[in-house]
């Protein structure tokens, strides 16, 4: 245990980064590696825990490296081999790595060998710039390897930048982890809805057909009753009629007929009642009528039908599907409630969080990645100027910084007051760049 090993490929799952060193505590019987971060200055250094398929492939020892290697670290003491391969620049980030000190080893006869390496490889510049134009990068970054001046302003900058990418990964990969969580909750959420829906469909189509196989016979009973009743009264309507207009000799036969057509009117009046509750209006507007024969026979056959035990069960499994579905949108709404306030952190935001806020997180997390691009990119322009230049463009861009938030502060306090604001763009020294 203790090695410092190197990570080679950003995983922002594992949430580490490429070139990052680490120092091991442990390994676990299935290959997988816990390593603490070997750069941090905490007391309580983050833990990363590297599974034994990843260590295979993307970890290296890290004991040593190149100086392109180690751009960006910075550890407690730092010890630089001088080689034919160093330039000045090289020189430079190894001498600058460590806190508390920082050693050169130059493999020569004699002293003065070993100053004449020093000074060549101070005047070695890979960007080719010229003889003249490296002795002068060399005299400064000799002039730079001082506790304060150039030096320092570099090292702060660097360490802050660390600092930044270290952040912005830690950010870009929570927010992609809760894009991740809301995605799936608003996966779930819509699978489960989708399935109440189904069920409360199916629930009243069996409704539907349990109803049409009952009314259609109590549909076809009550037309027949309630047309035998009609007729009944039809019949006692033409005995009257009969009565009224016969002579004397015939009156005795048509009482006797009317007392029949009355008995039997009677009767059908009370099946009719009996069995439906209700008779037909009679007469000659009774097609008209709210309970005319068609309308009544319907009204009584669907009253009948709703009393039938089948139908009156069937009816209870809609009411309990369509609360279940009720349920369900209720639990929806509080776990994508719990969920999004313990994403986002606000409450009143809760609301208009669904399947949006999965797409909001993913956005965030983009822009926090972006964000650690931005800050690596500048890292590594720091780490290829001479200190002097280094030290200008930070110094710079700082100050252009300051100049984009005051701006954007006035701006702010001219739209409160109702003040027309004035737009201005800023001319940048392409050599120095942006994004510090």
């Amino acid at each position: 245990m203790g090695d410092v090993i190197a990570t080679r490929k950003n995983d922002s799952t594992l949430r580490v980064a490429n070139r990052q060193t680490w120092a091991v505590h442990s390994i676990s019987s299935d290959g997988t590696v816990w390593a603490v971060d070997n750069a941090s200055r905490s007391k309580h250094r983050r833990s990363v825990a590297l599974p034994g398929s990843y260590v295979s492939e993307h970890v290296h020892l890290a004991y040593a490296a190149t100086a392109y290697g180690v751009q960006g670290i910075t550890t407690t003491s730092g010890h630089t081999l001088l080689s034919n391969a160093l330039d000045a620049s090289g020189v430079y980030v190894g001498m600058t790595r460590g806190r508390d000190s920082n050693v050169l080893h130059i493999v020569a006869d004699d002293l003065d060998e070993a100053r004449e390496q020093f000074i060549d490889a101070l005047q070695r510049d890979r960007a080719d710039h010229g003889l003249q134009a490296a002795t002068s990068d060399a005299q400064v970054s000799v002039a730079g390897l001082a506790a304060q001046g150039p030096v320092k302003v570099v090292n702060d900058e660097r360490a802050r930048l660390v600092e930044a990418i270290a952040h912005a990964e830690r950010e870009a990969a929570r927010w992609q982890h809760a894009a991740g969580l809301l995605s799936a909750q608003a996966q779930t959420h819509g699978n489960e809805e989708a399935s109440g829906r189904a069920a409360l469909a199916k629930a009243e189509a069996h409704l539907t057909a349990v109803r049409d196989d009952a009314v259609w016979p109590l549909l076809a009973q009550a037309t027949a009753d309630g047309q035998a009743y009609l007729d009944t009264h039809r019949q006692q309507d033409a005995a009257w009629d009969a009565t009224r207009s016969t002579n004397r000799l015939g009156r005795r036969a048509a009482r006797r007929r009317l007392d029949a057509a009355q008995a039997e009117a009677h009767d059908a009046h009370g099946t009719t009642v009996d069995r439906w509750g209700s008779v037909p209006d009679t007469g000659r507007w009774a097609a008209t009528t709210r309970d005319g024969l068609e309308a009544w026979a319907a009204r009584v056959a669907h009253q009948r039908t709703e009393a039938r035990p089948a139908v009156a069960n069937a009816r209870q499994d809609v009411a309990r599907t369509d609360e279940a579905l009720k349920q369900t949108r209720r639990r929806h709404r509080a776990e994508a409630e719990e969920l999004t306030v313990g994403v986002y952190g606000r409450r009143d935001t809760a609301s208009r969080q669904t399947v949006s806020g999965a797409h909001r997180a993913q956005a965030r997390a983009q822009r926090w990645q972006q964000n650690a691009d931005v800050a690596r990119d500048d890292l590594a322009r720091i780490e290829s100027l001479p200190i002097e230049r280094a030290a200008q463009f930070i110094e710079t861009s700082q100050a252009q910084a300051m100049q984009a938030e005051h701006m954007q502060t006035s701006t702010a306090r001219g739209a409160r007051r109702g003040l027309p604001t004035e737009h201005r763009s800023q001319h940048t020294d392409p050599e120095l760049g942006l994004g510090i």
